[in-house]
């Protein structure tokens, strides 16, 4: 039998393998569950998810005390510029 790869594992450490996030303000943009989150929420000084279905961040909120989430569109991301030191945008097309 073939086995293949977790996707989300595949791109969690894609990110991390381009970029560690220890100590910075992440945004991900487009976060859903959180499923992608999940993965640097640790090691970021502030994590921050936004997404524009309530449901997909009131999942998010209950697995991951840790980050932060706001109900927003990428169009209007509700922060000041230069809030952030990276920002995600993956698997939100």
């Amino acid at each position: 039998m073939t086995s293949f790869p977790d996707s989300e594992q595949v791109e969690a450490g894609s990110i991390r393998a381009i970029l560690n996030f220890d100590g910075l303000h992440v945004l991900e943009v487009g976060c859903g569950d959180g499923r992608l989150l999940r993965h640097y929420a640790d090691h970021a000084g502030w994590a921050v998810g936004v997404d524009p279905d309530p449901d997909e961040v009131a999942l998010a909120r209950a697995d991951l005390p840790r980050a932060h989430f706001a109900l927003a569109r990428a169009e209007a991301l509700p922060f000041p510029d230069s809030s952030f030191d990276v920002a995600v945008f993956a698997w939100s097309l």
